[in-house]
C-alpha cells in the first residue's frame, strides 16, 4: 500500500510526518526502527506540482501570493535545467471551502494527471478529507499554513513580477520554499516519484552544508553527501521523534 507523506512547512521548521491517515504523534510511543523500506516506484521523469488553494471564501485572499510562489520557484527551477533534466510542471486549483466538495475532485485530477506533490490545503478539514485519496495516489503532500514571514523587497518584487495583483508576498513564502524542497528532494533520489519524493524531504535539511536557493544547492550537491535549505521562509528541520516516526512507517 502506498503511504502519504504529509509534512508542515513552517517558519520555525515546525514539521509534522503523518504516513497514515489519521495519526497523532501525541500519545504513540517512539517506534522502533525496524521497518523494512519497500522500493519507491520509478517517477515518470517529470516532477508535476499540484496545488490546491481556496479561490472563494475568507482565505481566498493569500491564495493569489501562495501560488504566485509556486510559480516564481518552477520558474527558477526550470531556468536552472529543471529536475532531473526535465522542467518541472505546475497544475493550480481550487480547494472551495470546508462545506464544499471540490477538493475530492481535484485529488482524483491529480492522481490521473500524474502529479507528484500536492502544496496548500491550509485547512485542517480539506486535508483530513484529502488523505485517503493521496494515500492511495502515492503522493507527497506539503501543507503551507499562513506564517508571518516578512520576506524582502528583492523577494517581493519576484513574486510581483509572477503576479502583479499580489498584495503581501509574506503568503508567498512558504510556498515557493515548499516547491524547491519537493525538487530537491526529487534530486537527492533521482526520482520523481511523489513516494520518493517524500522519502527524501528530510535530506534537504537534515545538516549539511546550507544553500539558500535552488542553483546554490545544487552546486552544494555536486561535492557534498548533504545539503541543508534555508529558504525565504527560514529553515526546515525534522524532529527526532518525527525521524523516527519517518523511519519506522515509510
Amino acid at each position: 500500500m502506498r503511504r502519504v507523506h504529509t509534512v508542515h512547512y513552517g517558519l520555525v521548521g515546525a514539521v509534522l510526518l503523518c504516513m497514515l491517515a489519521g495519526c497523532s504523534f501525541e500519545s504513540e510511543p517512539k517506534p522502533t526502527l525496524t521497518a523494512t523500506v519497500q522500493p519507491a516506484p520509478v517517477g515518470d521523469g517529470i516532477l508535476r506540482v499540484g496545488t490546491v488553494l481556496p479561490t472563494t471564501g475568507p482565505a481566498a485572499v493569500t491564495t493569489a501570493a501562495q501560488a504566485a510562489g509556486v510559480e516564481l520557484a518552477v520558474r527558477e527551477i526550470n531556468e536552472a535545467g529543471g529536475v532531473l533534466g526535465v522542467h518541472v510542471e505546475v497544475l493550480h486549483r481550487d480547494s472551495g471551502e470546508d462545506g464544499a466538495a471540490k477538493v475530492e475532485a481535484v485529488v482524483a485530477e491529480f492522481a490521473a494527471r500524474g502529479v507528484d506533490v500536492v502544496i496548500g490545503l491550509s485547512s485542517s478539514g480539506l486535508l483530513q478529507r484529502m488523505l485517503p485519496q493521496v494515500v492511495a495516489a502515492g503522493v507527497a503532500a506539503i501543507t503551507t499554513p499562513i506564517e508571518a514571514v516578512e520576506p524582502d523587497e528583492q523577494f517581493s518584487a519576484r513574486v510581483r513580477s509572477m503576479n502583479p495583483e499580489v498584495v503581501d508576498a509574506r503568503f508567498a513564502s512558504e510556498a515557493y520554499d515548499a516547491t524547491m524542497v519537493a525538487a530537491l528532494a526529487a534530486i537527492i533520489r533521482d526520482n520523481d516519484n511523489g513516494i520518493s519524493v517524500a522519502r527524501a524531504l528530510h535530506d534537504t535539511s537534515d545538516g549539511g552544508v546550507v544553500c539558500h536557493s535552488f542553483g546554490e544547492c545544487l552546486n552544494v550537491l555536486t561535492t557534498e553527501d548533504d545539503m541543508n535549505y534555508n529558504g525565504v521562509s527560514g529553515p526546515f528541520a525534522i524532529g527526532e521523534m518525527d525521524k523516527a516516526y519517518f523511519a519506522a512507517k515509510t
